[in-house]
């Protein structure tokens, strides 16, 4: 399996310029074939593909052919194809003969012809069209191939389709594209079985595993056709730390103040409660009593008819109006066990009628860079989605949603940075140092988010004012020391000498302006 996920991976750096095989050779490519039914026939299979048709190259041909004398229960007589007016056309997929009504894609590109060529780590993906009559059955597929996870972990997956998109013009009447879509409010299904996850706007889905082994996720659109994807995950058992070993963790707590308390803080977790399981209780006890100024008195717990819950966070008594996420997903119980590098987020509602705070996060939990360089955070928050039936009124999910216009905090001031449609927010840092970035929702309440960012001083040549961007501000500083003006010493005396010499002068400063107008370029 893993042997299967390490060519699908592969698969990312395969690009045009590639040399197809040739007939001497055999290649491992990896198949996926969808006979008209809702789940894949054979998904992400790892296939050696030889020259099956004698034309001295490996070509999409190949490739199925050898898929299904390996895979399928009819061995080669479940594939067929055979020369027409469009050249070679397929005649039969996984046993199904569908009056030419198939498809083929490589690398989620539609492919011209079987006789196509392919390369090692090529991903095929080949289906029977369900509707013969339009061929509206839109390709699909997920943005992973493959991926390993622990139990209980969710994996992060988005959906696309390929749809074709008219342009037509005075010209070409029939000129058009095919274009990628998201594929939103899609079920997801894991191994043939239909969950209760859902793909949102963005067509994005974050999917958790109770046991180890191999397992298949697919989709099922809710308007329209699409061919069912196809993601292998490989899961490993997840390993519960015991009472004799301690993990480290990083806890973010907000106390219901607009900034967190607690942001992205290394923990050291041991087990509190003797229960000899480490947990999302324990996580938060050792949080409490490394970094609360009263210690673990600021924490509290008590056994109610729901389980153990918390009564008290970071000196907070918000009568059990307390919320908590193990890897930005909720968690059911204080009792949830938490592993090694596990980011725990707890925080007190501050809308204790309804609930409506949203849980909210960036993508990225810490950042290192340089002062002056830009980063780039995603802000998304977490809210229920209903989707009611006939038979459950009150169904639904939890769902991620982009948090957009959000005002982005660092060190608990409001900056110029907002999140733009897709939760996208950029910004830099001028000084160096341990920042603590989070958001301000501009609609609806969040849960504060948290991202510490390590800011080093940028060692960049023409930076003279060291806030680690060249601008004409830097050239008029090395200026006025050329002409003794002012003074300077270390780092920016070393920055404003553009030519190395031991010497700061006018020339130097002409170059660091000219620099800064990208003119020229300092080394």
């Amino acid at each position: 399996m893993k042997k299967t996920l390490s060519i699908l991976l592969s698969a990312l750096l395969v690009c045009c310029t590639l040399i197809p095989a040739f007939a001497a050779d055999s290649i491992k490519a990896v198949v996926t074939v969808c006979d008209g039914s809702a789940f894949p026939a054979l998904a992400c299979a790892e296939v050696t593909v030889t020259d099956k048709d004698g034309d001295n190259a490996l070509t999409v041909y190949d490739a199925l052919y050898c898929a299904h004398e390996q895979y399928c229960k009819d061995g080669a007589d479940g594939f067929g194809a055979t020369a027409t007016d469009y050249g070679l056309s397929m005649t039969k997929l996984w046993g199904n003969a569908n009056g030419y009504g198939f498809g083929y894609y490589v690398n989620d590109a539609a492919a011209w012809s079987l006789t196509d060529p392919i390369a090692a780590g090529d991903y095929i993906a080949a289906f029977v069209y369900t509707d013969t009559e339009f061929f509206s059955d839109a390709y699909s597929f997920f943005d992973v191939k493959a991926t390993e996870t622990d139990a209980d972990k969710a994996v992060a997956l988005t959906l696309s389709k390929l749809a074709w998109v008219a342009s037509p013009t005075d010209a070409d009447p029939y000129a058009g594209s095919m274009e990628q879509f998201p594929v939103a409010d899609a079920a997801i299904l894991l191994n043939g079985k239909e969950t209760e996850w859902k793909t949102d706007a963005e067509g994005k889905v974050s999917v958790a595993f109770d046991e180890a082994g191999t397992h298949i996720v697919s989709a099922k659109a809710a308007e329209g056709i699409i061919v069912p994807p196809a993601c292998i995950v490989e899961v490993t058992p997840s390993v519960i730390a015991t009472a004799t070993d301690a993990v480290n963790a990083v806890v973010t707590i907000c106390d219901g103040g607009a900034f967190p308390a607690l942001a992205c803080a290394d923990v050291a977790v041991t087990d509190k409660d003797d229960d000899k399981a480490l947990t999302v209780y324990d996580a938060l006890y050792c949080a409490h009593e490394q970094y609360y100024k009263d210690g673990a008195a600021g924490f509290g717990a008590a056994v109610t008819d729901y389980g153990l819950s918390m009564t008290k966070l970071w000196g907070n008594a918000n009568g059990f109006g307390f919320g908590y996420y193990v890897n930005d997903a909720s968690a059911w119980s204080l009792t949830d066990p938490v592993k090694e590098g596990d980011y725990v987020a707890a925080f007190v509602y501050t809308d204790t009628t309804y609930f409506s705070d949203a849980y909210s996060f960036f993508d990225v939990k810490a950042t290192a860079t340089d002062a002056g360089e830009a980063v780039v955070l995603t802000l998304s928050k977490v809210e229920w989605v209903a989707s009611p039936t006939d038979a459950d009124p009150y169904a639904g999910s939890m769902q991620n949603k982009p948090v957009a216009d959000a005002v982005i905090l660092v060190d608990g001031e409001e900056t110029a940075s907002k999140t733009d449609a897709e939760g996208k927010a950029t910004l830099t840092f001028d000084a160096a140092g341990t920042h603590i970035v989070s958001a301000k929702s501009a609609d609806g309440i969040v849960v504060p988010p948290a991202c510490k960012a390590e800011v080093a001083l940028c060692d960049r040549l023409g930076d003279v004012d060291l806030d680690g961007k060249l601008t004409p501000e830097d050239a008029r500083l090395a200026l006025r020391a050329s002409v003794k003006l002012i003074t300077l010493t270390g780092k920016a005396f070393e920055h404003a000498d553009a030519d190395k010499d031991g010497v700061i002068t006018p020339e130097d400063a002409r170059r660091i302006l000219r620099a800064s107008v990208h003119l020229e370029e300092l080394s």
